[in-house]
């Protein structure tokens, strides 16, 4: 009877113990891995359901997906930075810091649509997974675009090794790969495709920026920056918009729209700057035919676009442009004006100015915004 008291006492004992620890248990709260620094028009997190505001974390198994028209940048947590264009889905598994390695290990999975990582300095020991196969990072800026039957990636900077039913490549700066089923390889450029779309995500991206979000109209209502007469300029620093004068110079605008196509000002050096001045491109390699000057009386103001020449050969141009940092009145007249930057000068601002010995600022891409 003693027993039989003293098990029913347990018992009891037991099932207040189960129904304490349910009324006051703390549920977990998911770590998050990354926060949403910029976001245009919308993106959702499908878990919860719910639209990803500016400043909102994001945590492990978070699936982050934009529409058309939306981008979204998240920096993670050792800053690296992760840009997704329209209609894009990613799958955030995984980042975890190891302070005792001074390693970042993670993975993430890409279903769909365009996105550029750059990290951060400190290493990484990270896996994307796309449909078409795997792509390992040690620390580098890429674009990928992945669609459900391929994947191509676009290097900027770095090294990264990609493995899929065709193999394993090493894509280093410069490269671009191509990934679709057992068939993989190397691309002599980035695919129209894979230009249209990053373009697309970069200028989505630049207007979320205060500054990008009011600009400014240009001098002449013929300069349409809605009707493809966009460029972005992408330096390490962030994307430059630039709105092309076709109004001013038509057939210079239509030769850098060509070139620009080409990728022929993709990895050009700023080879002369001269802040408060103006900041020179060298000469696009392969230069086509020269390009004759179309001279205008639009004044060389900060943010205009010249076309350089031969100093006494105003048709001699070939691609080589530059941009200016302040008031040059000294180039009035004297050199095409064929665009005006509207969103990003202060990147072109913090240039420094060119010696010999100092590393020079390039244009990684430079692309037609859709």
């Amino acid at each position: 009877m003693a027993m039989r008291q003293i098990a029913t006492t347990v018992l009891r004992y037991a099932t207040l113990l189960v129904l304490a620890a349910m009324l006051f248990a703390v549920p977990a709260i998911a770590e998050d891995i990354g926060v949403a620094e910029k976001v245009v028009k919308q993106a959702i997190a499908r878990s919860a359901n719910k639209p990803i505001g500016k400043g909102d974390g994001l945590a492990f198994n978070e699936v982050v997906a934009t529409g058309t028209g939306s981008a979204i940048e998240i920096v993670f947590t050792d800053e690296s930075h992760l840009i997704l264009g329209e209609d894009a889905e990613i799958i955030l598994d995984s980042m975890v810091y190891e302070p005792n390695q001074g390693v970042v290990k993670g993975t993430f999975r890409v279903v769909s649509g365009v996105l550029r990582f750059k990290s951060a300095q400190t290493r990484l020991d990270m896996m994307i997974n796309t449909p078409s196969g795997t792509i390992g990072i040690r620390g580098t800026e890429f674009d990928l675009l992945t669609t459900p039957t391929a994947t191509e990636i676009a290097m900027l900077e770095g090294v990264v090794e990609v493995s899929s039913a065709a193999g394993t490549a090493t894509v280093s700066a410069g490269q671009s790969y191509r990934m679709s089923g057992a068939n993989a390889g190397f691309l002599d450029q980035p695919s129209p495709a894979m230009r249209d779309a990053s373009g697309r995500m970069m200028t989505l991206i630049a207007a979320a920026d205060e500054q990008a979000a009011q600009i400014a109209p240009t001098t002449s209502p013929a300069a349409s920056g809605g009707n493809g007469n966009r460029l972005i300029m992408d330096l390490a620093s962030g994307p430059v918009v630039i709105e092309m004068r076709p109004d001013l110079a038509p057939n210079t605008v239509a030769r850098i729209r060509e070139m620009v196509a080409s990728g022929a000002f993709n990895g050009l050096e700023f080879q002369f700057v001269r802040p408060g001045y103006v900041a020179e491109t060298a000469a696009p390699p392969a230069a086509a035919t020269a390009i004759k000057a179309e001279l205008s009386d639009v004044p060389f103001e900060k943010g205009t676009l010249g076309l350089s020449h031969d100093r006494d050969d105003p048709d001699s141009g070939n691609g080589k442009f530059f941009i200016a940092l302040g008031r040059a009145q000294v180039l009035d007249g004297k050199y095409t004006v064929w665009g005006k930057v509207v969103s990003g000068m202060e990147h072109l601002e913090a240039f420094s100015a060119t010696t010999s010995g100092r590393t020079r600022e390039k244009v990684k891409t430079l692309s037609l915004a859709q």
